[in-house]
């Protein structure tokens, strides 16, 4: 009875630990300026700002309405919550946000001990993954919390699993799972691969074998179902308009090797060079696909070597190079590859980093105190860089967008991050300046199109401007801020008529955009169409129900 009682005290302890450590390290994130997606899909984002619209999520108008253009009506929900709970209350956002990232790191703990690894081992596994530098980016931008949101579902899977070994309820299990991965992939598509991360662990952890044919099979029927979906009816129309899969075999390849890399690199290395924006360069040399040829297959032997010899090791390997698989098809589109595709994938990164330390220290001494001091040694160093991570984004938004530009020398983003932000200041020397860097690091790219567009009308010229815009059309076709676009240049230029059009033509293609909705209503007042001003107005009402300017359209 005491020794129970022991451990229940230890692991209460241990949790403490995780959330303390977690609140000292993120307390210079709360507020810290909303940047990247969180302008975007929140702060400016009028589809979350009345919580009755909520319901649209789960109706076909979620294609026009959410500006989500894919189907997470679990990640995009807490979004809705958060607008109408705190508004754009950076602190509150930003303190719920890490309680779910707390959570993911309490079931880390949970999954290990589950495990039977020493609790030591568990900890420190759950306390690494909590401070590692790499998760600094799904905790100071709210909206990447889908990533966080499927962790902590895939991680309950495995947790249920664990407990459905012991007691073998197979039925209670295989529902439980069921409903969990089905959640887990409203919340982020990367979920899918959640059958195949349960049976890795359970598979290569446990000799003695249960019979889960029942699981596994149910698991496999839903996620070919839920493929499906996506495919179809789930498929937002901005999808069909992504650049394609690189044609080169070869280039696929060394994008695949370079996102492996970036994978290792990012989460063994504390000090490694994070940024939102990590490139990877296109193959240039069939010797170079050649060279990562020969190292796969030299991992392959490592890890056959490793079957025979390390089974459980192997085991976690597999798990974070599964995790790892949906990132590659956004990284093969976008040849970026972002820290927050790593958030399952460091789970198993981290435990084996602990475990190799631990066993490493063993070996010298058997004494396990030193392990701790060693293993707490290694979690400050990581700590530390997560910390400097953070006031990396505490600094105003365009300091943060020219350090990013610094480091991702080879992404645009960067720069049309910059080119915006002194757009809504009226800088358009600046302006000029990085969409200059922008087109010379990706000829052609939209965004550069978009802002170059924005900032000719608003400065009257006029020249190429027609066919910008049509550039723009013929690359993302539902794109609604095209439309907008040349709905300005044509209020701008004094033809409202045509300008009505457009406005209407981006509100098809996002009901929920204010600035075309706010065109409208100036158009209409200042030919004192009251009918259709109140409409508008109503319009924006359905949006966000306390909107002050929007009685300005109706006086």
């Amino acid at each position: 009875m005491s020794r129970r009682r022991n451990r229940q005290r230890m692991v209460i302890l241990y949790l403490a630990c995780i959330i303390v450590a977690c609140c000292a390290l993120y307390s210079n994130t709360f507020k810290n300026s909303f940047i990247y997606d969180d302008t975007d899909f929140f702060s400016e984002n009028y589809s979350v700002r009345n919580i009755a619209n909520a319901y649209k999520l789960f109706t076909p108008e979620w294609k026009t309405f959410s500006n989500e253009p894919r189907y997470r009506p679990v990640s995009v929900l807490p979004l809705f919550v958060y607008y109408n709970l705190f508004e754009t209350n950076q602190v509150y956002t930003r303190a719920v946000n890490l309680v779910f990232h707390i959570c993911a790191a309490g079931l880390v703990f949970f999954v290990f001990l589950n495990l039977e690894v020493t609790p030591v081992v568990a900890f420190f596994t759950a306390l690494l993954f909590a401070i590692h530098p790499v998760n600094t980016e799904v905790n100071n931008i709210i909206t990447f919390n889908d990533d966080v949101i499927a962790g902590i579902l895939i991680m309950a899977s495995l947790l249920v699993l664990l407990n459905g070994r012991k007691a073998v309820k197979s039925f209670v299990m295989t529902v439980s799972i069921s409903l969990l991965f089905i959640i887990a992939f409203f919340a982020k598509e990367s979920a899918i691969v959640l059958p195949l991360l349960l049976f890795v662990v359970e598979f290569f952890w446990y000799e003695k074998k249960v019979k889960s044919y029942t699981l596994y099979i149910t698991l496999s029927i839903i996620a070919v179902v839920l493929l499906i979906l996506k495919f179809t009816v789930l498929r937002h129309p901005y999808e069909n308009s992504v650049v394609p899969f690189p044609s080169n075999v070869l280039e696929s390849i060394y994008i695949t090797a370079g996102s492996l890399k970036e994978l290792l690199f990012t989460v063994l290395n504390p000090f490694a060079d994070l940024s939102l924006a990590h490139t990877l360069p296109v193959v240039g040399n069939t010797w170079m696909a050649g060279i990562i040829i020969a190292v796969g297959a030299g991992i392959l032997g490592l890890l056959w070597y490793s079957y025979t010899n390390h089974r459980k090791i192997l085991g976690w390997v597999l798990f974070s190079l599964i995790a790892f698989i949906p990132a590659l098809y956004a990284i093969l589109l976008t040849r970026m590859v972002s820290e927050r595709f790593m958030y399952v994938s460091g789970v198993g990164i981290c435990f084996l980093i602990v475990y190799f330390t631990d066993q490493l220290v063993n070996y010298f001494s058997k004494n396990g105190v030193y392990r701790s001091i060693v293993l707490a040694l290694i979690c400050v160093v990581f700590t530390a860089r997560a910390y400097t991570r953070n006031m990396e984004y505490g600094v105003i938004p365009s300091r943060f967008w020219e350090i990013e530009a610094v480091k991702a020398s080879k992404s645009s983003m960067p720069h049309c991050q910059l080119a915006e932000f002194y757009l809504k200041k009226n800088d358009y020397p600046k302006v000029v300046e990085y969409l200059k860097k922008a087109a010379e690091i990706t000829p052609g790219a939209v965004d550069v199109y978009v802002i170059l567009a924005h900032t000719k009308i608003l400065t009257g010229d006029n020249r190429d401007l027609a066919y910008i815009l049509d550039c723009i059309q013929r690359d993302m076709p539902v794109n609604a801020k095209a439309y907008y676009l040349r709905g300005l240049a044509y209020e701008k230029s004094g033809n409202s008529d045509k300008a009505v059009v457009e406005y209407e033509h981006a509100l098809k293609y996002r009901s929920s955009y204010h600035l075309p909705l706010y065109a409208l209503g100036r158009i209409y007042k200042s030919r004192r169409d009251v009918v259709s001003a109140r409409k508008v107005y109503d319009r924006i009402l359905a949006l966000d129900p306390v909107n002050i300017d929007a009685g300005e359209i109706i006086k």
